[in-house]
C-alpha cells in the first residue's frame, strides 16, 4: 500500500497530474509547492484522486449500461406493455426492483 502512495506522488510530481483508470486527468500544480501544507494537501488529493476516481468512473459506466439494458428490455419508458382491450394501451406497474437488480448484477460483472 505504502509503495502504490509513494509511486502516486511520485508520479504526480513529474507530470503535474493523477489519472483515473479510464483516463480522466486531475492537474495538481501545488503538489511542487514550496508551502508544506499546500504540497500536502496536493499528495492526498493525488491518492484519492486516483482511488475515490476511478471508482466514480466505473460507477458511472455501470449506470449508463443499466441505463442502456432497461431501454432494450422495456423500450416504452420503464413501462411494460402487457396487452391491448379496444385498442388502448395498458401499461403495467413500474419494473420490479428484482429485475433492475439484475440488470445491476449483470452489469456489474462485465463492466
Amino acid at each position: 500500500m505504502r509503495a502504490y502512495l509513494r509511486k502516486t506522488v511520485d508520479q504526480c510530481r513529474r507530470q503535474g497530474y493523477v489519472q483515473t483508470m479510464t483516463g480522466r486527468k486531475r492537474y495538481l500544480p501545488a503538489i511542487t509547492s514550496p508551502n508544506p501544507h499546500a504540497r500536502a494537501q496536493a499528495e492526498r488529493q493525488a491518492v484519492n484522486t486516483t482511488v475515490q476516481g476511478s471508482a466514480a468512473d466505473l460507477v458511472k459506466r455501470a449506470m449508463v449500461s443499466i441505463d442502456k439494458s432497461l431501454e432494450e428490455m422495456f423500450p416504452n419508458t420503464l413501462y411494460t406493455h402487457r396487452h391491448k382491450l379496444a385498442s388502448k394501451k395498458i401499461f403495467s406497474v413500474k419494473v420490479p426492483g428484482y429485475i433492475a437488480l439484475f440488470v445491476h448484477h449483470s452489469c456489474m460483472q462485465f463492466c
